[in-house]
Protein backbone atom coordinates (compact mmCIF):
# COMPACT_ATOMS: atom_id res chain seq x y z
CA UNK A 1 0.00 0.00 0.00
CA UNK A 2 0.87 3.36 -0.74
CA UNK A 3 2.44 5.06 2.32
CA UNK A 4 0.19 8.18 2.55
CA UNK A 5 -2.55 6.01 3.14
CA UNK A 6 -0.78 4.05 5.52
CA UNK A 7 -0.39 7.39 7.56
CA UNK A 8 -4.14 7.93 7.34
CA UNK A 9 -4.48 4.83 9.16
CA UNK A 10 -1.52 5.24 11.15
CA UNK A 11 -3.42 8.47 12.55
CA UNK A 12 -6.89 7.40 12.93
CA UNK A 13 -5.24 4.23 14.88
CA UNK A 14 -3.41 7.02 17.20
CA UNK A 15 -6.57 9.29 17.36
CA UNK A 16 -8.77 6.42 18.33
CA UNK A 17 -5.69 5.14 20.34
CA UNK A 18 -5.69 8.43 22.59
CA UNK A 19 -9.99 8.54 22.55
CA UNK A 20 -9.82 4.90 24.30
CA UNK A 21 -6.83 6.11 26.73
CA UNK A 22 -8.98 9.72 28.03
CA UNK A 23 -12.39 7.29 28.40
CA UNK A 24 -10.24 4.80 30.20
CA UNK A 25 -8.62 7.35 32.62
CA UNK A 26 -12.53 8.99 33.26
CA UNK A 27 -13.56 5.40 34.69
CA UNK A 28 -10.53 5.03 36.55
CA UNK A 29 -11.59 8.26 37.93
CA UNK A 30 -15.22 7.82 38.61
CA UNK A 31 -13.97 3.96 40.46
CA UNK A 32 -11.53 6.24 42.61
CA UNK A 33 -14.53 8.87 43.04
CA UNK A 34 -16.86 6.06 44.22
CA UNK A 35 -14.80 5.50 47.53
CA UNK A 36 -15.36 9.04 49.24
CA UNK A 37 -18.12 8.37 51.56
CA UNK A 38 -20.02 11.65 50.65
CA UNK A 39 -19.95 10.60 46.79
CA UNK A 40 -20.91 6.85 48.25
CA UNK A 41 -23.59 9.21 50.00
CA UNK A 42 -24.70 10.98 46.89
CA UNK A 43 -24.82 7.33 45.03
CA UNK A 44 -26.76 6.11 47.93
CA UNK A 45 -29.61 9.25 47.27
CA UNK A 46 -30.06 9.05 43.63
CA UNK A 47 -28.89 5.43 42.54
CA UNK A 48 -25.63 4.70 40.53
CA UNK A 49 -26.41 4.53 37.28
CA UNK A 50 -22.90 4.83 35.72
CA UNK A 51 -22.72 2.36 32.46
CA UNK A 52 -18.90 3.52 32.14
CA UNK A 53 -17.12 0.21 31.64
CA UNK A 54 -12.90 -0.43 31.84
CA UNK A 55 -12.48 -1.10 27.98
CA UNK A 56 -9.27 -3.54 27.55
CA UNK A 57 -8.22 -3.23 23.71
CA UNK A 58 -4.88 -4.06 22.96
CA UNK A 59 -3.62 -2.92 19.16
CA UNK A 60 -4.93 -5.56 17.02
CA UNK A 61 -8.34 -4.41 18.02
CA UNK A 62 -8.07 -1.10 17.75
CA UNK A 63 -5.89 -1.54 13.85
CA UNK A 64 -8.76 -3.99 13.23
CA UNK A 65 -11.80 -1.24 13.80
CA UNK A 66 -9.85 0.77 11.24
CA UNK A 67 -8.17 -0.53 8.76
CA UNK A 68 -11.34 -2.64 7.16
CA UNK A 69 -12.53 0.90 5.45
CA UNK A 70 -9.32 1.39 3.65
CA UNK A 71 -8.77 -1.80 2.11
CA UNK A 72 -11.19 -0.48 -0.77
CA UNK A 73 -8.41 2.39 -1.36
CA UNK A 74 -5.64 -0.68 -1.86
CA UNK A 75 -4.94 -0.85 -5.82
CA UNK A 76 -3.87 -4.61 -6.39
CA UNK A 77 -0.06 -3.17 -8.21
CA UNK A 78 0.16 -1.35 -5.02
CA UNK A 79 0.58 -3.66 -2.22
CA UNK A 80 2.98 -5.83 -0.86
CA UNK A 81 2.01 -9.37 -2.98
CA UNK A 82 1.46 -11.54 0.59
CA UNK A 83 -1.03 -13.40 -0.28
CA UNK A 84 -3.63 -15.90 1.69
CA UNK A 85 -3.72 -19.64 -0.11
CA UNK A 86 -7.06 -20.44 0.03
CA UNK A 87 -7.48 -23.70 -1.75
CA UNK A 88 -6.53 -25.49 -4.96
CA UNK A 89 -9.48 -26.68 -7.04
CA UNK A 90 -10.46 -28.70 -9.95
CA UNK A 91 -13.68 -27.86 -12.31
CA UNK A 92 -16.51 -29.58 -11.64
CA UNK A 93 -18.72 -29.85 -14.57
CA UNK A 94 -21.62 -32.09 -13.27
CA UNK A 95 -25.03 -30.76 -10.95
CA UNK A 96 -24.73 -32.23 -7.88
CA UNK A 97 -28.91 -32.01 -6.29
CA UNK A 98 -26.98 -32.21 -2.55
CA UNK A 99 -23.94 -29.71 -3.47
CA UNK A 100 -24.77 -27.77 -6.49
CA UNK A 101 -22.39 -27.30 -8.94
CA UNK A 102 -19.39 -26.43 -6.84
CA UNK A 103 -16.12 -27.17 -8.03
CA UNK A 104 -13.96 -30.14 -6.05
CA UNK A 105 -11.17 -29.24 -3.49
CA UNK A 106 -7.76 -31.16 -4.49
CA UNK A 107 -4.13 -31.02 -3.40
CA UNK A 108 -1.85 -28.11 -3.49
CA UNK A 109 -0.12 -30.18 -6.25
CA UNK A 110 -2.50 -32.51 -8.27
CA UNK A 111 -1.75 -32.64 -11.70
CA UNK A 112 -5.14 -32.05 -12.73
CA UNK A 113 -5.76 -29.02 -10.64
CA UNK A 114 -7.73 -26.23 -12.63
CA UNK A 115 -6.45 -23.10 -10.26
CA UNK A 116 -6.12 -22.17 -6.57
CA UNK A 117 -7.48 -19.47 -4.71
CA UNK A 118 -5.64 -16.73 -2.92
CA UNK A 119 -6.27 -13.84 -0.99
CA UNK A 120 -4.50 -10.52 -0.86
CA UNK A 121 -3.06 -9.48 2.76
CA UNK A 122 -4.27 -6.15 1.67
CA UNK A 123 -6.97 -7.04 -0.83
CA UNK A 124 -11.04 -7.33 -0.14
CA UNK A 125 -11.67 -10.55 -2.41
CA UNK A 126 -9.91 -13.58 -3.19
CA UNK A 127 -8.62 -14.11 -6.78
CA UNK A 128 -7.91 -16.83 -8.86
CA UNK A 129 -4.81 -18.27 -10.49
CA UNK A 130 -5.73 -20.17 -13.27
CA UNK A 131 -3.28 -23.56 -13.56
CA UNK A 132 -1.17 -22.36 -16.35
CA UNK A 133 -0.05 -19.28 -13.95
CA UNK A 134 0.61 -21.75 -10.81
CA UNK A 135 4.74 -21.20 -11.36
CA UNK A 136 4.33 -17.65 -12.27
CA UNK A 137 2.21 -16.88 -9.42
CA UNK A 138 4.43 -18.62 -7.17
CA UNK A 139 7.47 -16.99 -7.40
CA UNK A 140 6.45 -13.31 -7.78
CA UNK A 141 4.45 -13.44 -4.38
CA UNK A 142 4.62 -14.52 -0.74
CA UNK A 143 2.45 -17.01 -0.24
CA UNK A 144 1.08 -17.80 3.37
CA UNK A 145 0.21 -21.37 3.74
CA UNK A 146 -0.74 -22.13 6.97
CA UNK A 147 -3.50 -24.45 7.42
CA UNK A 148 -7.06 -22.70 6.55
CA UNK A 149 -9.75 -23.54 8.87
CA UNK A 150 -12.07 -20.12 7.91
CA UNK A 151 -11.83 -16.44 7.41
CA UNK A 152 -11.29 -15.76 10.62
CA UNK A 153 -7.84 -16.76 9.81
CA UNK A 154 -7.31 -14.35 7.15
CA UNK A 155 -8.96 -11.89 8.88
CA UNK A 156 -6.67 -12.25 11.92
CA UNK A 157 -3.28 -12.72 9.61
CA UNK A 158 -4.36 -9.41 8.02
CA UNK A 159 -5.41 -7.73 11.37
CA UNK A 160 -1.70 -8.34 12.44
CA UNK A 161 -0.03 -7.09 9.25
CA UNK A 162 -1.36 -3.78 9.54
CA UNK A 163 -1.09 -3.82 12.96
CA UNK A 164 2.62 -4.27 12.60
CA UNK A 165 2.78 -2.02 9.81
CA UNK A 166 0.87 0.89 11.94
CA UNK A 167 3.09 0.47 14.56
CA UNK A 168 6.46 -0.17 12.82
CA UNK A 169 6.57 -0.53 8.67
CA UNK A 170 5.48 -2.19 5.93
CA UNK A 171 8.70 -4.21 5.56
CA UNK A 172 9.04 -5.22 9.20
CA UNK A 173 5.48 -6.53 9.24
CA UNK A 174 6.34 -8.59 6.70
CA UNK A 175 9.35 -10.22 8.45
CA UNK A 176 7.19 -11.08 11.29
CA UNK A 177 4.68 -12.74 9.22
CA UNK A 178 7.36 -14.77 7.11
CA UNK A 179 8.81 -15.98 10.48
CA UNK A 180 4.98 -16.46 12.45
CA UNK A 181 3.40 -18.66 9.48
CA UNK A 182 3.98 -20.80 7.23
CA UNK A 183 5.06 -19.34 3.61
CA UNK A 184 5.38 -20.86 0.36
Amino acid sequence: MKEELLNEIREEYNKKKEELKEYNDKVLRVRTLKNNKFVKEYIKLVGDNNKYKYKNKNDIDIVGEIYQKYLSRIKEDETNNIYFYLGTYRYYYRYDIDKGGVDKRVRYNDPLADYRLYWNIEGMLPIKVEKDKFDEFDKENTIITTYYKSNKDYFFIQKEFFTEAVNNNQEEAKKILKKKYKIK
